[in-house]
């Protein structure tokens, strides 16, 4: 199950992200890791706590729906990422003005979101 970039996640804006970021960065350098060994890297972390509460959460998925569940979950993150930078441009747009690498950039996205409300 490949989550892409994890460290696109630290600058995401929403509670959690962090923890998603280090998760998945934890879990694609060493994949074999059990629930035990998981909780035991995050000792004496900021985000111990949360990870037990993670381990221990009845997630209603079933079975072999798991998979699809997270990609879905990655997939609305993502669109969660595209629409903050957009309106992070949208900020300097109105302010000091996009470089031409901004300015495609904010077009891209503008495209993009079109695209998505279809």
């Amino acid at each position: 199950m490949a989550a892409g970039e994890p460290e696109r996640f630290h600058a995401l804006e929403q509670p959690g992200a962090g923890l998603l970021a280090q998760l998945l960065e934890l879990l694609q350098e060493e994949p074999h890791l059990t629930s035990g060994a998981v909780l035991e890297r995050f000792r004496e972390n900021e985000y111990e706590s949360a990870v037990w509460k993670l381990a221990a959460w009845d997630h209603l998925v079933p079975e072999g729906g798991a998979e699809e569940e997270f990609r879905g979950a990655l997939e609305r993150l993502d669109g969660m990422l595209r629409e903050q930078r957009l309106q992070e441009l949208q900020s300097k747009l109105e302010g000091d003005g996009l470089t031409g690498e901004e300015r495609d950039e904010w077009l891209e996205l503008l495209q993009d979101r079109a695209g998505r409300n279809s």
